[in-house]
């Protein structure tokens, strides 16, 4: 799934917590629920400016499918908590001084997509892995 959208959040300097929270949520006809987090450094995002915008892969966590629950609420509003990786979203950010700084969700320009479109190159990785050794193994044969 795509959607392009740029959030505009109006921030205020010194903080007391450097880390900002996205919740991402399912929306249908049932009931909308909140399926992981992403988990941002305000200070990483300062750092970047409008000149010089930040690309970046975001891993998306939450609780594992087909349960419920506190614990399940908990892991879906808390990466840190979580244990299942729900997928991954391409981000850009700046951070500018503004005089009448808003709050506002627009759509990105066609400049900003083809832009980010660089990003989003497919790479293969091979994995080789040995085992040294092992324990608790099922029955007494020789490995």
């Amino acid at each position: 799934m795509e959607w392009h959208q740029e959030f505009l959040l109006p921030l205020q300097f010194p903080s007391a917590n450097d880390r900002l929270i996205f919740q991402l949520w399912d929306q249908d006809k049932v009931k909308d629920e909140l399926i992981g987090s992403l988990k941002f450094s305000l200070k990483e995002i300062i750092k970047a400016t409008k000149e010089a915008p930040v690309y970046k892969w975001v891993s998306v966590y939450g609780a594992p499918l087909g349960v419920s629950g506190e614990t399940t609420d908990k892991m879906n509003a808390c990466p840190e908590f979580a244990s299942t990786w729900k997928g991954r979203i391409l981000i850009m950010y700046y951070a500018e001084d503004t005089k009448n700084p808003t709050m506002k969700i627009k759509e990105m320009t066609e400049e900003q997509i083809r832009q980010a479109k660089d990003y989003e190159r497919q790479t293969e990785f091979g994995i080789i892995c040995e085992v040294g050794t092992g324990i608790c193994l099922p029955n007494e044969k020789k490995y």
